[in-house]
């Protein structure tokens, strides 16, 4: 999602794992710049992961862009083909 964000790999590779209302909103949120972007490239730092339910998951992470700290929050679903992210927040 970070490399989407930033523009350095195309949103259709996320198409297979996220929902299409999820993808439509990253794209729309690479193409706006997302918070901080002109600080530099996101660099992880945190990530961690809550299951909430037997097919269902909270993962949540902290990332850099030069000097400044932001937050992501997502959900993800297990469904037949896999995990989908149907839900995704950059805080």
């Amino acid at each position: 999602m970070l490399e989407v964000l930033d523009g350095r790999r195309p949103a259709v590779q996320l198409r297979r794992l996220a929902a299409p209302s999820v993808l439509a909103a990253i794209e729309t949120l690479a193409r706006s710049a997302p918070p901080g972007r002109k600080l530099g490239p996101a660099l992880l730092t945190k990530l961690g992961v809550e299951l909430t339910g037997p097919n269902t998951a909270e993962v949540y992470g902290r990332y850099q862009r030069g000097n400044r700290e932001f937050a992501v929050a997502a959900c993800v679903v297990l469904h037949r083909a896999g995990w989908q992210l149907t839900a995704f927040r950059v805080l």
